[in-house]
């Protein structure tokens, strides 16, 4: 089954939120334990770092996604 885990998508949305779902998770669950822990602050932090970079990978999907039905086969950041 670990071999499972590295099968890469055919699209780049579906590559981009597979892991981020799986991060999400693990991210969670460490954020609630800080919080268990007594560390309040640090679950805060934690939280709105992880929100902010949730929030930014969405819109980069979003404007892969956009630049995909446009026509634009390229992959950002090649050199082609």
């Amino acid at each position: 089954m670990f071999w499972l885990s590295f099968h890469l998508p055919s699209s780049l949305s579906t590559l981009i939120s597979m892991p981020t779902t799986a991060a999400t998770i693990w991210i969670t669950a460490a954020i609630g334990m800080a919080a268990g822990m007594g560390r309040e602050a640090t679950a805060l932090l934690a939280t709105g770092f992880i929100l902010t970079v949730l929030t930014v990978l969405r819109r980069l999907g979003r404007r892969i996604r956009a630049g995909r039905e446009d026509g634009d086969d390229s992959v950002p950041g090649e050199g082609r």
